[in-house]
Parts: structure tokens; sequence; C-alpha cells
């Protein structure tokens, strides 16, 4: 069976794509898999597609054994000021706020962004 790398360290994301890889006939490997500990490329560009690549290229850079499998997603608050908008930068903008990314950090500043706003913000998945 043919292997390819999962460019993230989510969970979440690593079983999904798992699960979608081995429907396609391919194994899916996670960091964690392999005892990687892979710098994570800098995330600069604006769009999903765009922060995707960028991941997949700064990864296999460090790690050329396998080809590299890169995804991301972006949920965009919609309707709220600059200094509430994480511009599809998430982890940086949690980071800025509580001193470093965690996902209890980035529940926490979203709940935040939510209450400020009155309880809700519109959100738009990419």
């Amino acid at each position: 069976m043919k292997q390819i790398l999962i460019a993230t360290t989510n969970p979440g994301k690593i079983m999904t794509v798992k699960k979608i890889l081995a429907k396609l006939g391919y194994e899916g490997l996670s960091f964690a898999d392999l005892g990687l500990e892979l710098e994570e490329p800098d995330e600069t560009k604006l769009t999903a597609e765009e922060i995707a690549a960028e991941k997949a290229l700064g990864y296999a850079k460090q790690f050329k054994d396998l080809p590299v499998l890169a995804r991301d997603d972006t949920n965009v608050l919609v309707g709220v000021v600059e200094e509430d908008d994480p511009k599809n930068h998430n982890k940086e903008f949690v980071a800025r706020r509580m001193g470093e990314y965690t996902d209890e950090n980035g529940e926490k500043v979203f709940a935040e962004i939510a209450h400020k706003y009155g309880g809700e913000v519109p959100t738009r998945f990419d």
C-alpha cells in the first residue's frame, strides 16, 4: 500500500484524512506514526488553499521520504472589527492573545469574541 505523510498535528484532521486515504488505497501516516518532530512552517499566505500548499512544501523540505498531503480550512468571522479578525491565521491570533496556541486557548479566545458580539458571530467556512 502506498504511504502518504499527513502534514498536520491536529488529531481530528489526521483521523479524517486517514479514513479518506484508506478508501482510496493509501496509508496515511502522521508525524507521530513515524516518530517525527518537524518544524511547523510559517503560515504567511492568505487563503486556505495557499496555506495548505505552503505547509505541504515546508514539510516536504524537511522529510523527503514520502509524498506530503496538507489541507487547511478556515472559519472566517463575519462582521467583526479588525482586532477580532484572525484573517485565516487562527493559531497565531490565539497565541498573540493567550501566549501560546492550544485548542483550549482557541476555545477561550473565540468564546470571548462571540460574547463580545452578543453571543454569536456569523462565520463562513472556507
